[in-house]
């Protein structure tokens, strides 16, 4: 996966704090989305959003018993999921983190190469939260 062009960000907190990502290709463009709730959630909301009814797989795990959104379909492919920290006014942004519970899937390394790039100026190596 060469990523060509820039990531959109959808929902990046202005204020600070922790939240989780979801780094996907949609339409063949990258894409973060970013949240405070499980990551399927944001999966989903995203592409409902999009008008995308995604295949669902059934998640059975020592926290929840649910449907998920398949990793990939029609127009999206999931690339990356984990968390990120953000401090605006102190221009300060953990790259993403982790690990999904959900889907078990860490942080795209190239995506947080483009995110080092998009963050220009900020601090990205070791942020102090």
């Amino acid at each position: 996966m060469a990523l060509e062009q820039d990531i959109k960000i959808i929902d990046l907190p202005a204020n600070n704090g922790e939240f989780s990502v979801v780094q996907l290709l949609f339409d063949g463009k990258p894409v973060m989305l970013c949240g405070y709730t499980y990551h399927s959630e944001i999966l989903g909301s995203y592409l409902r959003s999009q008008r995308i009814q995604p295949e669902k797989m059934e998640l059975t795990g020592a926290f929840r018993e649910v449907e998920i959104p398949i990793l990939e379909g029609p127009r999206y492919k999931v690339v990356g999921m984990g968390r990120a920290k953000i401090n605006p006014k102190r221009k300060q942004f953990q790259l993403p983190y982790d690990a999904s519970a959900d889907y078990g899937i860490g942080p795209s390394w190239e995506f947080r190469e483009k995110l080092r790039e998009k963050f220009q100026g900020w601090n990205t190596e070791n942020p102090n939260f």
